[in-house]
């Protein structure tokens, strides 16, 4: 069943649900796709219906559901007789955005025109982590410590990097000076980690120190097998879990393609997180697209107001 049909049938459910006469309704179909337009899911799509315009005694609609163009005729006779025929309002999407791997030059000019929302992490032990780390709050950013872990291949590691190798002492004595190069970090995230995320007892370590010191963890997710919302939910630390990568392949076509993904994932599901890197290409894009997110129901959020004091962290579940 295509969308346009089963909007339809929802509509017609609707109308016989409240013993309304289905004639109120007719729907027009056009089948060619469209070559405009932005593609949207079926609630926004209706939220774009019943912002239409009078005409003749009707309220006309029109848009585009997953490629198919469409229109709604409802009589505005039937929109008056009852608001249970209307749907309940639909909360915006969030979009919350975190820029990783900064530190090695200074914050890059591009983020004084870029959403204060958009957050950074900052890697220990970089020339300009310190500083970068003040700037950003400067400029109200989040600001989280990039922290770097073990991961399972073989790759060029960070001078500061915490092993499955190192004692307990050493490993928290490791994060805990990290934490003192980027001072305004108000929750850590991974670079890297494949390997010491699926370490129980690692992550255990991690979230010891965090507890300790009231910060949060987002779980970069370089591993479907990791522990580390485990471990977190064991020590009451705030977590959350990365969605999507932005731009592993820093191509402004691919990037905005991972948008795109992320922006359609927080229409089906609320909230979602996004991953990004200080690539100009990267910074660019999000200049260009960001501006375009609200006409798509979307919300850019700082990250921090993704974690709910009130109610358990969305990505407790991994």
């Amino acid at each position: 069943m295509s969308w346009i049909r089963h909007l339809h049938h929802l509509f017609h459910s609707h109308h016989c649900e409240h013993d309304v006469p289905t004639p109120w309704t007719r729907w027009l179909s056009i089948s060619e796709r469209p070559q405009l337009g932005t593609r949207q899911c079926p609630g926004s799509f209706v939220r774009h219906l019943f912002a239409g315009q009078l005409k003749a005694g009707r309220l006309f609609g029109e848009g585009t559901v997953r490629g198919e163009r469409a229109a709604l005729l409802l009589s505005v006779s039937l929109l008056l007789a009852s608001c249970l025929l209307l749907p309940a309002p639909i909360q915006a999407g969030q979009l919350a955005i975190v820029i990783d791997d900064l530190g090695y030059q200074p914050l890059p000019l591009t983020f004084r025109t870029l959403p204060a929302e958009i957050s950074i992490s900052v890697l220990p032990d970089t020339p300009y982590a310190t500083a970068t780390s003040h700037e950003a709050t400067r400029q109200q950013r989040d600001v989280l410590l990039h922290m770097p872990m073990e991961p399972n291949r073989a790759a060029p590691l960070e001078r500061t990097t915490l092993t499955s190798r190192m004692a307990k002492a050493e490993f928290q004595q490791t994060l805990r000076q990290a934490l003192r190069k980027v001072p305004d970090a108000f929750a850590v995230n991974n670079h890297m980690g494949s390997a010491l995320t699926q370490n129980t007892q690692a992550m255990n370590w991690v979230m010891e120190v965090l507890a300790h010191q009231h910060l949060a963890f987002l779980d970069s997710r370089t591993t479907i097998h990791s522990v580390a919302l485990t471990a977190a939910h064991t020590y009451q630390v705030p977590a959350l879990k990365r969605h999507i990568f932005l731009d592993h392949q820093p191509t402004e076509t691919f990037i905005s393609q991972q948008l795109q993904r992320a922006i359609y994932q927080a229409q089906q599901q609320g909230a979602v997180i996004a991953i990004g890197h200080p690539h100009p290409v990267t910074l660019a894009t999000l200049q260009n697209r960001l501006p375009t997110l609200a006409a798509e129901g979307i919300t850019l959020v700082r990250l921090s107001a993704l974690y709910a004091a009130d109610q358990p962290p969305s990505g407790t579940t991994p």
